[in-house]
């Protein structure tokens, strides 16, 4: 057979055996009394589960309150506390109750009915506590998840502002870790992106925060090129390898290692089109919250988004910058270049030399052989240039089958010598054309120089390349010729010293 639960519970505090018989009779079979002797208020025990609902105490009890301070008083079970005196009792005891906070007083003899009021009201006022714990909980928990979206919200609008305010692909991957680091614990951040150009192959870059030499950054760019070949497959070229620094990050996490269990992949893709993948190193269990998962969603997709037009903005400063056919400089990025170094000439007065070079005979080729043709020669030249000239100096496409190379710090002679090797190549470079003969072309080379002491400006670098270059041309081709300008101001020093 099954006993009845006991569903309340009081304490009574040095009751004689009398009050404590009294009590269990007027309460009931639903309620437990739970007997403690005096003086256990010096020491009050910790209950487990709910507080009693009604403290019964003894007169006893009264005298050992007064004695306590009041902060000890005030720690007590927050419970209301009932006094049953003894039948020698006082006026003065019914003060001291008053004082001590007592909220009932029974005296003798005790009365079944006065117990259940107080048993009726200790209830309601015990559900009435319960009710508002609940509520304040309730409050709690709805202000806590408020703050959380708050704190969402702001990630948002923080990390949707910065990947759109620049076109920058380093500055966005910075912006990046900056911004999912106030959503998620991220100690580092490693990127893999890829181009797809029709049928080719996809051109990789790989951005390690790893320093360059260290061993993490070689574990690092193996492990990204192992994501590239899982996601595009094994035949992609790597066109660049660049090291990724980091706002505010740890030397100690920018030299980890990957680990499974730190590592959240990012994929970067709009639409169906995939552009690469982020790859965090964080101090965090793999599960996300709901939350924080449509937020990170949100936020990434975004961001590729962002990421797809830097990498249109990139090329079409590349379309912009560089001449289509041939992949050296535009004549437009030639004027810009030819405007710093002239800054550069009157800051430093070092000298700067001009080469200006013309395909012999390229109309002919045009005509005679076809367009298509006369491409592929362009960009030979193109090639035998660029590969003949040191990483400071510049190559641009002037116009039609001409080109222009800027040598900086460099005088006349030197650029002179440069331009006979360049001579010397071209003629005997033997253009293998599809379908048709080899073809043999010379080119022609015209030479300018300006230096500190020269006071001229970039029209007339340009103008008297362009006029050796028509000397080199009338005076029978495949040949280098030199301003008479450039000459004589390497001989003005000459003089002066004489």
């Amino acid at each position: 057979m099954l006993q009845k639960k006991t569903i309340t519970q009081s304490w009574g505090i040095g009751l004689s055996p009398e009050q404590a018989a009294f009590l269990r009779t007027a309460l009931g079979n639903d309620h437990e009394l739970v007997l403690l002797p005096s003086g256990t208020l010096q020491n009050m025990p910790v209950q487990d589960g709910s507080p009693p609902f009604v403290l019964w105490m003894s007169s006893a009890c009264a005298k050992e309150l007064e004695q306590m301070s009041d902060s000890a008083v005030q720690s007590l079970i927050a419970a209301p506390k009932v006094l049953l005196l003894d039948s020698d009792y006082s006026l003065e005891d019914f003060e001291s109750a008053h004082d001590c906070g007592f909220t009932d007083i029974l005296r003798p003899s005790l009365s079944r009915e006065r117990v259940a009021d107080i048993m009726r009201r200790a209830l309601e006022a015990h559900a009435f506590h319960h009710d508002m714990e609940c509520m304040t909980r309730e409050i709690l928990l709805e202000r806590e998840l408020l703050e959380r979206k708050n704190e969402i919200l702001s990630f948002l609008v923080g990390f949707l502002a910065n990947a759109t305010e620049s076109l920058d692909l380093t500055y966005l991957l910075q912006t990046a870790y900056s911004g999912l680091k106030k959503l998620l614990p991220v100690r580092a951040m490693h990127a893999v992106l890829w181009d797809r150009d029709g049928d080719d192959s996809p051109l990789l870059s790989l951005h390690i925060c790893a320093p360059d030499h260290s061993p993490a950054h070689g574990v690092w760019r193996e492990a990204l090129l192992e994501h590239a070949r899982n996601a595009v497959g094994p035949d992609f070229a790597v066109t660049e390898i660049s090291r990724l620094h980091l706002p505010g990050q740890a030397k100690q996490w920018a030299e980890s290692l990957p680990d499974e269990k730190n590592m959240l992949v990012l994929p970067l893709a709009c639409g169906n089109e995939r552009l690469g993948a982020l790859v965090l190193v964080t101090s965090m269990e793999r599960h996300l919250g709901r939350d924080q998962a449509t937020a990170l969603d949100s936020a990434i997709r975004h961001f590729a988004l962002s990421v797809k037009n830097a990498k249109r903005f990139r090329q079409m400063q590349m379309f912009a910058d560089y001449d289509a056919l041939t992949r050296v400089h535009s004549r437009r990025h030639f004027e810009t270049r030819l405007d710093e170094e002239m800054e550069r000439l009157t800051r430093y007065e070092e000298p700067v030399s001009m080469i200006m070079l013309d395909i012999d005979n390229f109309k002919q080729v045009n005509d005679t052989r076809g367009h298509h043709v006369g491409d592929i020669v362009l960009r030979e030249v193109a090639s035998i240039v660029a590969q003949s000239i040191r990483a400071t100096d510049y190559c641009a496409r002037y116009g039609g089958e001409e080109f222009v190379i800027l040598l900086p710090h460099t005088g006349y002679k030197k650029a002179t010598a440069l331009a006979e090797r360049m001579r010397k190549k071209v003629a005997a470079h033997t253009f293998l054309v599809d379908g048709g003969a080899p073809l043999n072309l010379t080119a022609s080379f015209g030479i300018s120089s300006l230096s500190g002491s020269s006071m001229k400006n970039k029209q007339a670098l340009i103008c008297e390349a362009d006029a050796a270059l028509y000397t080199a041309k009338k005076s029978g081709k495949n040949r280098v010729c030199v301003s008479p300008q450039a000459e004589a101001a390497a001989l003005v020093p000459q003089q002066n010293a004489s």
